[in-house]
């Protein structure tokens, strides 16, 4: 098996890579120069250069103070960019996994949360208000992991 990871410069990406070296899984990690979320043109140009089973995603806009003021960007990077991924993912018939942060979804509670319950009682940040925008285009005509 072969995993790309989108993103080469997180804790998420650096882990993975040193667990997939501890139990002979390849994998890749992919990020900027060769794959920028800012530029969604490039993202599928960046996936088919790699001949991986599944995309792990963790390439993020992760400044969450810097979000509010550079909320362009952050938008087109952790918004669109990780929609194209999902895309890109779905076209070539690869499994996506979509990791995100506890920053998302306001930290109250101990138990994973459907999609239904994660506004009840929570105020987002932008980072959260974006994620939660994409996540439904993240699933969308993406193979189910099984």
């Amino acid at each position: 098996m072969r995993i790309l990871v989108t993103g080469t410069q997180g804790q998420v990406a650096r882990s993975l890579q040193e667990r997939g070296r501890a139990t002979g899984v390849d994998v890749a990690l992919v990020g900027r120069p060769g794959l920028d979320l800012a530029q969604p043109d490039a993202i599928a140009d960046a996936l088919a250069a790699f001949d991986a089973d599944v995309v792990i995603n963790v390439a993020a806009y992760t400044a969450v103070d810097k979000a509010e003021t550079e909320e362009e960007l952050a938008t087109r990077i952790n918004g669109a960019g990780a929609g194209v991924v999902a895309a890109a993912a779905a076209a070539r018939g690869l499994t996506l996994l979509d990791i995100s942060t506890d920053y998302v979804f306001g930290g109250q509670g101990t138990d994973p949360r459907g999609i239904d319950l994660r506004l009840t009682g929570c105020v987002l940040e932008h980072r959260g208000r974006i994620v939660l925008a994409v996540e439904p285009l993240a699933g969308t005509g993406v193979p189910a992991a099984g």
